[in-house]
């Protein structure tokens, strides 16, 4: 596969590249054993889809979640960080309180679509700079948004992994690019999910579903209904 990769050089310019990779990671150890630090790499990764696909991709997310540890298992805190998941009803993200809670906002929901550009360096800069301000968490979950202090109680989860994730090395530009791939990935595995279950036979198109939509539960995602079926 080849990949475009964005940098900046010594002097601070912009600047950007191609190279021949396996995947997006294998790109990335190629880059940087060149001297390079890749602010973003572009292409998709190959996707070889077989039925067992969503349980490789749920060990995957299962080993994310080990990471996050203590969050995990104090999750049903109420005034806690918690972990990704699915939320009912609506938030404007235009009032939460910083760009990196708004950007991470778009990523709070395994496999939901985001509408939104990748980010720019100028923007991570920022986000880098408010990553360790102090969390915006009521002490008592608000009967008028619940909504709203469930999301960023999953922010301030998704925080926690990013500050992991630099203790260990990574740059706040791979963090951001392991959140968009993420996603990425998170919505293939639905797609193919619901071609899956469109491609079964009709007597068995049902249990197909139901299995399904079983392991996407077990992942966080949402469920699929009636209209992810009859899209073409």
């Amino acid at each position: 596969m080849k990949y475009k990769y964005l940098y900046q050089d010594r002097q601070n310019r912009n600047c950007e590249g191609w190279i021949e990779a396996r995947n997006r990671e294998n790109a990335y150890t190629l880059i940087r054993k060149q001297g390079i630090k890749p602010y973003r790499v572009i292409g998709d990764d190959p996707w070889n889809w077989r039925p067992w696909a969503i349980g490789a991709a749920f060990a995957f997310l299962v080993a994310g979640c080990v990471a996050l540890g203590i969050l995990a298992s104090r999750g049903t805190t109420e005034s806690l960080p918690t972990v990704r998941q699915q939320i009912v009803g609506d938030v404007d993200f235009a009032t939460l309180p910083t760009s990196l809670d708004r950007y991470l906002a778009w990523f709070a929901q395994p496999g939901a679509w985001v509408d939104r550009p990748e980010a720019t360096f100028e923007e991570m800069k920022e986000f880098e700079a408010e990553l360790d301000d102090p969390p915006a968490l009521e002490g008592a979950q608000s009967p008028n948004e619940p909504s709203r202090h469930l999301l960023m109680r999953i922010i301030e989860g998704m925080k926690a992994e990013i500050r992991l994730q630099i203790e260990g090395g990574m740059t706040m530009q791979e963090c951001c690019a392991a959140l968009e791939e993420r996603q990425k990935r998170e919505q293939k595995i639905r797609l193919k999910a619901a071609e899956s279950v469109k491609m079964a036979q009709e007597n068995y198109r049902a249990e197909m579903l139901e299995r399904v939509n079983r392991r996407l539960k077990s992942m966080g995602m949402a469920e699929l209904g009636d209209n992810d079926i009859l899209k073409k």
